[in-house]
């Protein structure tokens, strides 16, 4: 990048956060991009993450901190950080994330070579508490592929929602942030951040770099291991796809392929959501394990074969 790089601004939002934040911090400065800017949003903490923010800050002059003397909740929280969103460019940066120094550059370079996309992520690995790695998430090359609103809505619409985090790590146009506002609460609770992110595609391409730059930690308490979504939650989060479809820049006949997908995603889940029920019905008379091998084609071969040896052993039926 040269000395003329456009400014990208980094937004941190963090509540009782002290435990990682350190590190992730340590990775944000040593980012190699020239031209960097980071807000970080303390969301009424009480442990020692206050304390963490203004030492950094007085080590960094790219850092300013806020502090919100009562709670705002996490999405009020993000949000508040977008009046910052001043750049060129603009990422949020959850608190115990930890980034290779050459992911805000490599992200920027994407996106200023596709000038159709608004976000640009890079693949992900997940670490646990001591950083050691338990798996990679890449991207979603058909989204990545996509070339039209319609195209890149039915992509994201089925991207499974266990890898959707992944992108929301992304550096987004500022430009493309003012144009579909902040994250919005609702019945969908954390599926914020998805809609939020459908939004974003239905307005341009998102453009995946597959070096593993990010690295996002699972641990006991953290929020992804802790949520449990109802199926009320699910369905909202599907019915606010079909509002947001509707609002779309779609011709009638794309909104429409777009809506009966929706409705198809929302009937599989409701279906799904009944099977899982039987199911836990069946336990509580037969457990279920005890009856997979009937309908296992890799088992069924061997009960079969122990089931003939038993009735030899038997002999023939008395007259």
């Amino acid at each position: 990048m040269t000395r003329h790089a456009p400014k990208v601004v980094i937004g941190l939002p963090v509540h009782n956060s002290e435990r990682f934040l350190p590190e992730t911090l340590a990775s944000i400065a040593a980012q190699d991009y020239p031209n960097l800017e980071m807000v970080i949003s303390d969301d009424a903490s009480a442990d020692g993450t206050g304390d963490i923010c203004r030492d950094f800050a007085r080590r960094d002059a790219r850092c300013r901190v806020e502090r919100h003397p009562q709670r705002l909740g996490w999405i009020a929280n993000y949000n508040s950080l977008l009046r910052h969103a001043t750049g060129d460019y603009f990422l949020w940066v959850p608190h115990d994330d930890v980034y290779d120094p050459a992911y805000v550059g490599a992200l920027v370079a994407l996106l200023e070579a596709r000038r159709d996309a608004v976000l640009a992520y890079s693949t992900t690995l997940a670490i646990d508490e001591r950083g050691s790695v338990l798996r990679s998430y890449g991207g979603n090359a058909a989204l990545g592929r996509a070339a039209t609103r319609l195209q890149r809505g039915l992509r994201y619409l089925w991207w499974t929602e266990n890898e959707k985090f992944i992108p929301f790590r992304g550096v987004v146009r500022s430009g493309a942030i003012r144009a579909v506002g902040g994250l919005e609460s609702g019945p969908w609770g954390v599926y914020a951040d998805d809609l939020w992110l459908f939004r974003l595609a239905l307005l341009g391409g998102f453009v995946h770099e597959p070096r593993p730059l990010c690295r996002k930690r699972f641990y006991r308490g953290s929020i992804s291991s802790t949520n449990r979504y109802t199926l009320g939650q699910r369905m909202a989060y599907l019915s606010a796809h079909r509002v947001l479809a509707r609002r779309a820049r779609l011709t009638r006949r794309e909104r429409t392929t777009l809506l009966v997908a929706i409705a198809g995603r929302q009937a599989a889940l409701a279906a799904g959501w009944l099977v899982r029920r039987s199911r836990r019905g069946v336990d509580r008379f037969v457990p279920t394990a005890r009856l997979e091998w009937y309908i296992s084609p890799a088992e069924l071969p061997r009960r079969l074969r122990n089931l003939s040896r038993r009735l030899r052993r038997l002999g023939p039926p008395s007259e």
